[in-house]
């Protein structure tokens, strides 16, 4: 059975030096070799496929999405049926596959199917690792418009799931795995988008989040919480959650935590630049309290990235009729990232390794490594000396998925 051979400058994805002339080989789906060119032997079976300043790095992966096409307008989630909006979702899940994200970690109710749905080749996407519906407290974050009659927000709420008390929690968290949910997302504050709180708000008591925890940990898994505010990231902490999602006001004592438990930090940087770039598309409410916190955000980045914290890449786009948050897009925040004191190199590595640690999958995925599955991108030009390169989904060439070819605007020929 035949294979690839990719040729071009090579970034593994573990943070170390690139080959500028190196080769990596594909066998039956997985990466056979990953070597200079002048230690590669040709082989009359393999497809060459390459091209000037080509890069090959390992496939993306987006740890923080929503597919739900409901765009900037929390209140769109009420307006649409549901079916138009999966239907949408599955068009933005290949979008999100052909600007080099192989992999992504997706949290609304549509996830479990559309993750089976990809797994069966049924529609293209990136591999999916879901959660369901987040869980929130009445009144919480999740609970994104306190307006409309609450039994309507529990059945048609494709993105949170509101429960209170310990009891409530448990079982929430019980049902988003009975949905399939490979994790558990919580809200331990308020947030930048729901209409009701603040990011400072802090949401659900340190017995709640515990016995959300506690059932992930049953189920060999764990719970990552959107964490805007500082009381409420201190009280995720406490109660082990593994991953702060957003995490804007970090302070000493939340670094120092995260450091002690191996939490992952998923800051989500470009969809904040984006609420204050574009006013006119989002509530007004949403506008006013991204501005208090975006200078605070950056600072939140640059204190994990120097207490050496694992920073992955998620963008929290949430798709829908909006350019804003267009699926296919998700490669500025590459460019968020850099502009918020990473390097170019630590920029890939969270989209990469680091990722693949967070969706429980770093032996299959996340490096180019003999062994590991064919996820892979080539793109034009170097993104060490211009990581805009990756903010352009034009510029990502060739997607591979399992050593399976997702798109490809090069032209191969026979090594």
């Amino acid at each position: 059975m035949g294979g690839y051979v990719l040729k071009g400058r090579v970034i593994d994805g573990n943070g170390g030096k690139p080959i500028e002339r190196g080769v990596v080989t594909v066998e039956n789906g997985r990466i056979s070799a990953v070597c200079r060119e002048s230690e590669f032997r040709t082989d009359a079976r393999l497809t060459e496929i390459s091209m000037p300043n080509a890069t090959i790095m390992p496939g993306f992966i987006d740890c923080h999405t929503h597919l739900t096409s409901i765009g900037m307008m929390p209140e769109k989630l009420f307006l649409r049926p549901k079916y138009d909006m999966l239907l949408e979702a599955v068009g933005d899940a290949k979008k999100l596959l052909e600007a080099g994200f192989t992999s992504a970690r997706e949290m609304c109710e549509f996830g479990p199917c559309l993750k089976r749905a990809i797994a069966k080749g049924n529609i293209s996407g990136p591999k999916l690792f879901v959660s369901s519906r987040l869980l929130s407290s009445t009144s919480g974050h999740g609970d994104t418009c306190s307006l409309i009659p609450l039994e309507y927000v529990q059945e048609h709420n494709t993105i949170a799931y509101l429960v209170d008390g310990v009891d409530e929690c448990l079982k929430g968290a019980r049902l988003m795995f009975r949905e399939g949910a490979d994790f558990i997302k919580s809200c331990s504050t308020g947030g930048i988008m729901s209409y009701g709180d603040e990011p400072d708000t802090s949401e659900f008591s340190l017995e709640e989040l515990k016995a959300m925890v506690e059932e992930a940990e049953r189920h060999n898994t764990y719970v990552a919480t959107h964490s805007q505010g500082t009381k409420g990231i201190l009280k995720a902490l406490q109660a082990g959650v593994k991953s702060i999602e957003h995490g804007i006001f970090l302070d000493e004592k939340c670094v120092e935590l995260m450091v002690k438990n191996d939490v992952t930090y998923d800051p989500t940087v470009s969809i904040l630049r984006l609420i204050l770039a574009n006013p006119d598309e989002v509530p007004q409410y949403a506008y006013r309290k991204g501005c208090l916190a975006v200078e605070r955000h950056v600072e939140s980045v640059k204190m994990a990235r120097e207490a050496g914290i694992r920073i992955v890449l998620g963008t929290d786009f949430l798709g829908g009729d909006s350019e804003t948050t267009a699926f296919g897009k998700q490669g500025m925040e590459f460019v968020s990232l850099v502009e918020a004191g990473l390097t170019p190199m630590e920029a890939i590595v969270a989209a990469t390794k680091n990722g693949a640690h967070l969706i429980k999958k770093s032996l299959e995925t996340g490096t180019l490594e003999e062994g590991k599955a064919a996820d892979i991108v080539l793109v034009e030009g170097d993104p060490l000396r211009d990581i805009s390169i990756l903010a352009d989904a034009t510029n990502v060439r060739l997607v591979m998925q399992d050593g399976v070819i997702k798109k490809n605007t090069i032209m191969s020929k026979t090594c």
